[in-house]
């Protein structure tokens, strides 16, 4: 199972690599993919990551091409050229979509990303958001991995909820700090746990997560269908 990590600071100092900090007594839990906010009255602060704003600077065009090329590298898709990239280009801005839908939907909204993505979007935008999962996941039967993960108690709730959640943009920002896909989503797994365990509603909330990565889970089976996985 994942242990938080917990590191003492001062007003003036942090330490990047850690999801979890205190400044002023407050805990600062660092999420990628929200917009900065403060709750000091529930003891926690949230806070941007100083270097989300030079990934935003790539715009959304230049983020999917940047990430997509560091997939695309690592799973030997032609770079910007041919079927294969294109289909990774548009897998990732469906995610991209997804991702915002998912930051902006309370707990009890989520199965509407999963909607989303089984009713309003069409098979081949199915197929291609399979497909850049797939490369994110490094396999075409990342399916069976996720379950693997959470049974081996590497995540606690999900990896693939969490790559709906932080989307190509929490991705690139993770790769912008040398960590690669499954230590951006187990920290954004973390961050989630150490800003919402102490709630009342923790195990429920928990819970619908976990409804939720079943049911992507459930849907990656059906999507893989759609097309000849090789």
């Amino acid at each position: 199972m994942s242990h938080l990590k917990e590191t003492q600071t001062t007003d003036d100092t942090s330490q990047e690599d850690c999801c979890v900090q205190f400044v002023s007594g407050k805990k600062v839990i660092i999420l990628p993919n929200d917009p900065p906010s403060n709750k000091p009255e529930h003891g926690y602060i949230l806070v941007s990551d100083p270097m989300a704003a030079a990934v935003d600077n790539l715009g959304v065009s230049g983020l999917l091409i940047h990430y997509a090329s560091i997939l695309a590298v690592e799973t030997k898709v032609d770079l910007h050229t041919g079927p294969q990239w294109d289909a990774l280009v548009e897998g990732l801005d469906t995610l991209r979509i997804c991702s915002e839908l998912f930051s902006n939907a309370t707990i009890d909204d989520l199965p509407k990303v999963l909607g989303y993505i089984k009713y309003k979007l069409s098979p081949q935008h199915q197929v291609t958001l399979f497909i850049a999962l797939s490369a994110i996941f490094k396999t075409t039967d990342w399916m069976r991995f996720e379950r693997q993960v959470v049974e081996k108690e590497e995540f606690e709730i999900s990896a693939v909820v969490w790559a709906f959640k932080i989307g190509p943009r929490g991705l690139t920002l993770g790769r912008s700090k040398g960590k690669k896909e499954l230590e951006s989503l187990l920290e954004a797994e973390e961050a989630w746990i150490a800003a919402n365990r102490n709630a009342v509603d923790y195990e429920e909330n928990k819970k619908a997560l976990q409804q939720l990565a079943a049911g992507f889970v459930e849907w990656g089976t059906n999507a893989s269908g759609l097309f000849s996985v090789e």
